[in-house]
């Protein structure tokens, strides 16, 4: 989630828990089954889309942005792993930069946040 930091200063820890478990549950309910949702930080989270291309990611990520509670933000960067990607293509990459990566801009235009009203809004 875009400024999370900033959204805890002004709300409190105990509303900043309360949204992202709201949007850990909206994403939830959007994922199909064997897709996986994972806290990667403080306000950071990692999707795992077994069997889905970018084309499909992008498409599940553009759904997801209208899930933001509170009328907040997030940004989503999409990488893709292959079968045939190794953990030693992995630390490859790591090094020189990823093999089967493509970055995603939303369109111009495109509303970023979550529906309003969800909770207090921004600062």
């Amino acid at each position: 989630m875009d400024h999370f930091k900033d959204y805890n200063d002004t709300y409190g820890h105990a509303a900043g828990d309360v949204m992202l478990r709201d949007l850990v549950t909206a994403i939830r309910a959007e994922l199909r089954t064997g897709d996986v949702i994972a806290r990667w930080g403080g306000d950071e989270f990692a999707l795992a889309l077994p069997g889905c291309d970018l084309e499909q990611a992008q498409t599940i990520s553009s759904r997801l942005l209208r899930l933001v509670p509170g009328g907040q933000t997030v940004s989503i960067g999409l990488t893709q792993a292959l079968a045939q990607d190794t953990p030693a293509g992995s630390d490859r990459a790591s090094r020189h930069g990823p093999l089967h990566s493509k970055g995603w801009r939303p369109q111009p235009g495109q509303d970023l946040r979550g529906p309003t009203g969800a909770g207090p809004g921004p600062r």
